[in-house]
């Protein structure tokens, strides 16, 4: 099932003339590149989306297209996945995975590729598609090659394109025009951008910044923003149900951008990123809880709760292989090949980890908690009395606060335990401050930047010790053929282990007397009496 995503790289150009596209489909040469003549395609291309457009909401667009050409070619379906992108200059730039398909899709459609079900899964939840609107494309196409290239390498694609938009394959042509496209193959993107500028300079042409699909969607979905992003209100007095809705969208946005990575198992980060999302979404419910409905707080946060839980193991072992390859970078070849039985070990718990995930995600609960977030986050439903922003803002912090300073004043020497709760506590804080950090001042930089270095020492502590005890457990449970260079070689990693641990332990001491002795609580008082004053003391509560 693998398929890698690749980066479609292109320059897009306009041409209000078809007289001109005949003309350029004569030429031979343009600048130092020869144009090789590549053949005349017909592209018939169905793009389709749920009926509540969640894949465009989200930078997504998914296009099937079949493409015809001379009477030998055989016509094929093929399915793209496209992500939104950024555009530099004249050069789109944008990921993309291209699916060949064995039959013509058929609507409404329920996703049973498999490559197509891992990339969009997260985003259906299980719901069907539908066809959004026809584009037709006549493309009369070049290979641009430089002339000392004695392989005739395509270094870039030169497309004329003849372009009709459709609402359904039987509809009059809503918008006809033409363009240019020049596509990256072999060559570079200074190849791209260098065959658009000579265009641009020869035949008086302007780029072209929106593409088919972008075209298309302002004809037929003109109130649905390709991949627009919430924009996270700064307004004290806002209805706190609202703001809670937008900082909703943004964390589901980042849960389901991890979902394919996890599920593909391509990046161990996927992992950490969704265990982020959950942990945000969770701070999230307990700060808003009082501008939510009591049964949709409560089951949410029980939800958010069982998922981070299925994706624990696999982080843990994530870290301990990352540990792993560390120890293996500084260590006698002898110690690295006793250590192999232990390092299949990881591998294969951390295989079986991640098949244990790819259940969960392909379960019904999880849909519903997604489609949950995507009812919050879509359909803001305020409880009874909710309060404003500026008053969440301000209590949750004061909450937070008060829980950090009771920390620093009980130990000066916390527990392993203590050091745990410390751990989720800061992170807490530093996530609500993220959330109202428009309404905190200049000083919220500061604050947050020495919050962040008190988790980034306490998590790496955390991880040490937990290396700590999954070598302590393999050593109690080594069997007889665990020999004495192995039971050496776990000795070494574990003393390892445990000076990390204790030297991250002597950096959070360091820190931690700053923060018993009240210095960064001063900081952290600037922010609570800023929110205090943007508030309305009728609203406080």
């Amino acid at each position: 099932m693998a398929m890698e995503v690749g980066a479609e790289i292109e320059a897009k150009l306009a041409v209000a003339d078809p007289a001109l596209l005949r003309a350029l489909a004569r030429r031979q040469q343009l600048g130092p590149y020869k144009l090789i003549p590549w053949g005349r395609v017909h592209l018939h291309s169905l793009y389709a989306d749920t009926k509540g457009l969640v894949l465009a909401r989200g930078g997504i667009a998914l296009r099937f297209r079949r493409m015809t050409g001379s009477p030998r070619a055989r016509p094929r379906w093929e399915a793209t996945i496209k992500w939104a992108g950024q555009v530099d200059g004249d050069v789109h730039h944008r990921p993309e995975i291209n699916i060949p398909l064995d039959e013509a899709p058929t609507f409404p459609l329920l996703l049973q590729n498999e490559i197509l079900k891992a990339h969009l899964s997260a985003w259906l939840c299980g719901r069907r598609l539908v066809p959004l609107f026809v584009t037709d494309i006549v493309r009369q196409r070049r290979q641009l090659v430089r002339d000392s290239d004695q392989e005739g390498e395509g270094l870039a694609e030169l497309a004329l394109d003849e372009v009709e938009i459709r609402a359904t394959p039987e509809s009059e042509p809503l918008l006809r025009y033409c363009e240019i496209e020049i596509e990256k193959l072999a060559g570079s993107k200074e190849d791209v951008a260098d065959s658009a500028e000579i265009l641009k300079r020869e035949l008086n042409l302007e780029p072209s910044p929106a593409t088919k699909f972008g075209r298309a969607m302002a004809l037929v979905h003109p109130q649905v923003k390709f991949g627009e992003r919430p924009k996270i209100a700064s307004r004290a007095d806002e209805r706190g149900d609202i703001v809670a809705a937008r900082l909703a969208a943004a964390q589901l946005r980042r849960l389901r951008q991890s979902d394919p990575i996890i599920r593909l198992g391509r990046d161990a980060e996927g992992v950490h990123a969704m265990r982020v999302a959950i942990r945000r979404l969770r701070t999230l419910t307990a700060a808003f809880e009082q501008a939510l409905p009591k049964d949709v707080a409560a089951r949410l946060e029980a939800e958010l709760e069982w998922l981070g839980d299925g994706l624990a193991t696999a982080r843990e072992l994530d870290v301990e292989i990352e540990r792993l390859q560390q120890f293996d970078t500084h260590a006698p070849p002898a110690l690295r090949l006793a250590l192999e039985r232990l390092r299949l070990q990881l591998n294969q718990q951390r295989q079986e980890a991640g098949t244990a995930i790819v259940a969960i995600f392909d379960g019904a609960r999880y849909r519903r908690l997604l489609l949950g977030l995507e009812r919050i986050a879509e359909r803001p439903r305020p409880a009874p009395g909710a309060p404003v922003l500026g008053a969440i803002a301000y209590e949750s912090v004061r909450r937070s606060l008060k829980r950090l300073r009771r920390c620093a004043k009980q130990e000066e020497s916390p527990s392993v335990e203590t050091m745990h709760a410390l751990r989720i506590r800061t992170k807490r804080l530093r996530y609500i401050l993220e959330f109202v950090s428009d309404l905190a001042g200049k000083s919220i930089d500061r604050t947050l930047k020495e919050l962040t270095g008190l988790q980034e020492v306490l998590g790496r502590y955390h991880d040490a010790i937990r290396a700590t005890e999954r070598i302590q457990g393999y050593v109690a449970h080594a069997d007889a053929r665990t020999d004495a260079t192995q039971v050496l070689a776990l000795g070494a990693l574990l003393g390892a282990q445990l000076q990390a641990a204790e030297e991250e332990r002597r950096r959070f001491a360091k820190i931690w007397r700053r923060w018993r002795k009240g210095k960064r609580h001063r900081h952290l008082k600037q922010v609570l009496d800023r929110l205090k004053r943007l508030t309305p003391p009728a609203l406080l509560g």
